[in-house]
């Protein structure tokens, strides 16, 4: 297995865990928060940026990279070929086999890279727009860069380095953003946010080999890569098939509905997920190597489990059914006036991401426990039958797809944790327990804001900050109070709050 990163490259092939059980808890608890406070800080960054750039550039400029990023979106799928994910979750792993998924990562960005550039000149004559070519082929080449940083960045996170990665991430966007901002000052137009993605990639890529002190050696091919291969291979299958999935509405509504009805649904969509995703994906970052750890003790495993999935939808249950609520403050502060449309839309939209929130759960188990091929056959059914939901929404217009979307997640949500769990140590009963409580404070905490809100009027009011404050304040007073009455809601909140104090206060 490599060495820990910091440390001399070792040239044996020596197996191991890369972190103690013992160390298991500390390590996840000060990754965790580590991983949320760093990707808010590059949240606020890059929001601060686009007002920034939004007042340097054309709305054209951001409209051109729109366009260009179709493309390498989708290349960035098999840029990592799920083999990351692969070297993170085995128990042990030689330095020759991460050696040899270094190098087919890097024959995969290449072939990526090559496949991009080919595509510009169909994307500028598709889009009618010359000046696409340029661009599509300068973001071409982050995907190499990118993809040459997977393996070194997966040696971080199988160590469970958590802070080392935030600040590399952090200071990779500090300077992609000093440079788009420069870039922008200068006069470089749209080639400012081309320049900001490849300085974010670059330093990203130079950053992550800085800190783990791991080279490659030459190619080749080690025993057991297969199993890998393998493993990637039905991991990228998955998110292939779930990428189709949650494309379809917006290629559905837009070519059915049109642009402005696909504007007010995928705004409603963005609003509604950037904030659960800032959370989500820091969690699950750090949960599935904690996970693979212990993925040969069951009840270690579900103990990990729940007490993960417990804090996560402490924090985004109450986001979710807060801002479903008071939606129409929300809407109003953030996008402003015209955007009233989004305000059912966003509604109808919260009800599925509520079981989202813990549907996570099951990329958890698949991952850690290596049934990727389970995983990805339950992708093509889960992908068909959403699917299916927006073709069947359609005939409703835009609230008939969202409402399709609600209610196809529900009624595939209990098929979806049988399949999973029966081929993991965890139980419906893990699930429950672990949202209980905050399922039931959000619930009424929710309700008592929509009353609450039926009792002011004045739009003035309905449309302001302050409004929106009160109500968030009232909401999280509501939130808590209820948590401290349920059984075993004290416990809970002062071992949260332990958890939180630790890793601010360390040293008290």
């Amino acid at each position: 297995m490599p060495p820990p990163p910091g440390q001399n490259r070792r040239t044996s092939s020596e197996t191991g865990e890369p972190v103690s059980r013992s160390d298991l808890k500390e390590q996840s608890v000060t990754g965790g928060l580590a991983s949320l406070s760093g990707q808010a800080f590059i949240f606020v960054l890059r929001f601060g940026a686009l007002l920034v750039l939004a007042r340097l550039l054309q709305p054209e400029d951001f409209g051109l990279m729109a366009m260009a990023v179709v493309v390498t979106s989708f290349l960035t799928l098999f840029r990592d070929l799920g083999l990351s994910d692969a070297t993170i979750q085995r128990s042990d792993i030689s330095d020759a086999q991460v050696n040899t998924l270094f190098w087919v990562n890097v024959a995969v960005g290449l072939l990526a890279t090559l496949i991009c550039a080919v595509s510009a000149p169909g994307l500028a004559w598709f889009y009618d727009d010359p000046r696409l070519v340029g661009v599509v082929l300068g973001l071409s080449g982050g995907l190499l860069v990118s993809a040459v940083r997977v393996q070194p960045q997966a040696l971080l996170k199988r160590h469970m380095l958590f802070r080392t990665i935030v600040r590399v991430e952090v200071a990779s966007h500090v300077v992609a953003v000093a440079a788009a901002v420069a870039a922008a000052l200068l006069g470089a137009g749209y080639w400012s946010l081309v320049i900001q993605y490849l300085t974010m990639e670059a330093a990203a890529t130079a950053g992550t080999f800085w800190v783990v002190r791991w080279s490659p050696s030459r190619p080749a091919w080690s025993e057991g890569a297969g199993d890998l291969l393998r493993f990637g291979g039905d991991l990228t299958g998955f998110h292939l098939v779930n990428y189709a999935a949650r494309n379809a509405d917006d290629i559905l509504i837009g070519r059915v509905l049109g642009a402005q009805a696909l504007g007010f649904y995928s705004n409603a969509y963005k609003l509604l997920l950037a904030p659960i995703r800032l959370i989500r994906r820091p969690v699950s970052n750090v949960v599935i190597p904690a996970l693979s750890r212990l993925q040969d003790d069951g009840e270690a495993f579900r103990q990990y489990v729940r007490s993960a999935l417990s804090r996560l939808v402490f924090i985004s249950m109450p986001i979710i059914t807060f801002t479903f609520a008071d939606a129409d403050r929300v809407v109003a502060v953030l996008l402003g006036p015209g955007w009233e449309p989004v305000v059912p839309i966003y509604r109808i939209l919260a009800i599925a991401a509520l079981a989202q929130s813990f549907n996570v759960v099951t990329g958890w188990s698949y991952t850690a426990l290596g049934e990727t091929r389970r995983w990805f056959r339950w992708g093509v059914v889960y992908s068909a039958f959403i699917t299916f939901s927006f073709v069947a929404g359609i005939p409703w217009g835009v609230h008939g797809v969202a409402a399709a979307y609600a209610a196809a997640t529900w009624v595939i949500l209990l098929p979806g944790f049988q399949y999973c769990f029966a081929a993991s140590p965890l139980t419906l009963m893990d699930v429950w327990r672990s949202i209980w409580r905050p399922l039931t404070a959000s619930t009424l905490s929710a309700a008592a804001v929509i009353l609450g809100s039926q009792t002011v009027g004045g739009a003035a009011w309905d449309e302001s900050l302050l409004g929106l404050a009160v109500n968030a304040s009232v909401f999280a007073i509501s939130y808590i109070g209820v948590l401290w009455f349920l059984p075993g809601g004290p416990s809970f909140l002062k071992h949260t709050f332990r958890l939180v104090t630790s890793y601010a206060f360390p040293d008290r």
